[in-house]
């Protein structure tokens, strides 16, 4: 399980992504014990192949830059 470290930002995007795609029930943006969010990076993979359009419509442009700098990180790991 490879895992990327985000931040609050990252994680509502995420989370807006997830709701709207109805696949919040087993997306999970995780705590560690030093209080980091982290996501599994085959999760965000997962979500992203199977959000819609219409899902990612929803996302407003501040959202949109987070993902990139959340893929951004994804790549540099």
């Amino acid at each position: 399980m490879k895992k990327v470290i985000i931040n609050a930002s990252m994680a509502n995007a995420l989370d807006k992504i997830a709701t709207r795609s109805k696949m919040n029930d087993w997306f999970i943006i995780h705590t560690d014990e030093e209080h980091n969010l982290y996501v599994d990076v085959d999760d965000v993979i997962t979500l992203f192949e199977g959000a819609t359009e219409f899902d990612l419509s929803a996302l407003k442009s501040i959202d949109v830059y987070n993902i990139i700098e959340l893929f951004l990180r994804i790549h540099k790991n």
